[in-house]
């Protein structure tokens, strides 16, 4: 995932590995405090995450109407 901040405002690019109807696609989200939520939409498929940041990392729960799917996700920052 790459993206760009603006203010609390979230713009990007995502690549999603192993689901079957979506495997990258633009992504937008919102900052509140520490709380992220992100989605990103392909065509009829969307996969909408929350969760938390501190510092580097970011950690939470999906949703996705791909397969009706659902779990747990983390990232770190790179670079």
């Amino acid at each position: 995932m790459t993206w760009q901040q603006n203010g609390t405002a979230l713009i990007g690019t995502i690549v999603i590995e192993g689901a079957p109807c979506l495997s990258a696609g633009a992504v937008t989200g919102k900052l509140r405090g520490s709380l992220i939520t992100f989605g990103v939409v392909s065509g009829q498929a969307e996969v909408n995450y929350a969760g938390t940041f501190s510092d580097d990392t970011m950690s939470g729960s999906y949703a996705t109407n791909c397969g009706n799917a659902e779990g747990e996700w983390t990232a770190a920052k790179t670079g």
